[in-house]
């Protein structure tokens, strides 16, 4: 016999009444989701709409805050100084930061060609193509840059690109990391991530995996929790790039009722803390401006004196201090010296068409506990079979009934 009450749900078996909480989530997935009719989206908090309209955080009633930081050196060219970022906390997500964009324009170019083109044309990386037998590193960008249409369509080998994961390659079916599926992690990506992390505090982040999500108009990604790490201590650092998209977050089970952001190209979202091991999901991506037109964010100087958007200006780069420690260190400089030049000679036009319809997104996270360089480092082969146990038996007990991100899901749409 079945009672409702509120939200919950009374179960009599045998005389014995029990009380099953309700999925608040999902409901709420499945309506940002639908496609008709469109949803509202009138609760989806948008910041960057916010602040250009000049609007106060008072209209969420103390539920969001602005932390102000304070600067940090800048090491790697393209990124705002970190005093001049908009970061927003949250009270009922301690632990949960939002970064409205802090890159200077223009420079998404870079970060986004290497989602796009390179780390799928990696060896060491992994895609969902080459993990069901294709080949490995296979050149996916050449075939639609050099089409006389760059519209990506269905049938676009480009199109079927679903993830890349670098670093520690993720088993999606066994939800787990293993020591000898590791490929090298970009230079690039590792200081671009402990920059963020270091400006918010967290000094000993070591990135030793990433996924880069791909999206399209039709796909979105379930609602889930990241628990298959080692160290839940590191905070998860994600970016994103191209099309806004709508991005849920709620508890640590789907009891409780999320809240939604409008994620615009190049926000930043940290999960850490007490939010690390929260739910979340990406229900809707959100379709093209009318005209057709990137965000300014992906602008360069020349572009409005250009008809081409290949012409680059490259921006002086000036650190904090002259002298600074971080500027003498030639693996910095080298970095930043290719970033200029791939700009600045980048044929954008393929690109720009791809993200036109389309979004990316790289989160990066930490695998091993600190301290420890491989699963080698952990004491014993014991010690890591009762991390990888506790870790996933808490997976099984917190994603029951959930859209996980594995590989059939990630694979549907193929």
């Amino acid at each position: 016999m079945f009672y409702f009450r509120g939200y919950d749900f009374l179960i009599e078996i045998d005389g014995i009444i029990g009380v099953v909480m309700a999925d608040l989530f999902t409901p709420e997935y499945k309506r940002l989701k639908a496609r008709r009719p469109p949803p509202d989206l009138s609760t989806v908090i948008d910041f960057t709409s916010d602040l250009h309209k000049g609007e106060s955080l008072t209209k969420y009633n103390g539920c969001v805050s602005k932390l102000d930081l304070s600067r940090s050196k800048t090491t790697l060219v393209g990124l705002k100084p970190s005093d001049c970022w908009e970061v927003f906390t949250f009270r009922d997500y301690p632990g949960f930061f939002f970064i409205v964009n802090p890159f200077q324009n223009g420079y998404q170019r870079y970060w986004a060609s290497r989602c796009i083109k390179d780390f799928p044309q990696d060896v060491d990386n992994v895609t969902n193509l080459s993990a069901l037998g294709g080949e490995r590193g296979a050149d996916l960008w050449s075939p639609f840059a050099n089409k006389l249409s760059c519209d990506l369509h269905k049938d676009d080998p480009l199109r079927k690109l679903r993830w890349t994961t670098l670093g520690y390659h993720y088993n999606w079916s066994a939800q787990e990391y293993h020591e000898y599926k590791r490929g090298g992690f970009p230079k690039d990506v590792a200081h671009l991530s402990q920059h963020l992390a270091l400006s918010l505090g967290f000094h000993n982040f070591s990135p030793e995996a990433a996924i880069v999500n791909y999206y399209y108009q039709d796909t979105n990604m379930g609602p889930h929790t990241d628990r298959s790490e080692l160290d839940h201590t590191a905070p998860l650092i994600s970016f994103s790039f191209g099309q806004p998209a709508v991005f849920m977050l709620g508890g640590t089970t789907k009891e409780s009722a999320p809240m939604s952001l409008l994620i615009r190209s190049g926000d930043v979202c940290v999960m850490s803390g007490a939010a690390r091991l929260l739910y979340h999901a990406v229900p809707r991506i959100l379709p093209p401006d009318p005209d057709g037109k990137l965000t300014a964010c992906f602008s360069t100087r020349k572009d409005s004196d250009s008809t081409t958007t290949t012409a680059f200006d490259p921006v002086t780069y000036k650190p904090d201090h002259d002298e600074s420690e971080c500027e003498k260190n030639d693996e910095i400089k080298t970095l930043n010296a290719n970033i200029e030049s791939v700009i600045s000679s980048l044929d954008f036009s393929p690109f720009e068409a791809y993200l036109k319809s389309s979004r990316i997104n790289m989160n990066i996270r930490q695998v091993l506990p600190a301290g420890c360089k491989s699963f080698d480092d952990l004491k014993s082969e014991s010690e890591c079979e009762t991390l990888r146990y506790e870790t996933n038996d808490e997976n099984t007990k917190n994603n029951e009934n959930c859209e996980s991100p594995n590989m059939e899901q990630f694979l549907k749409h193929l």
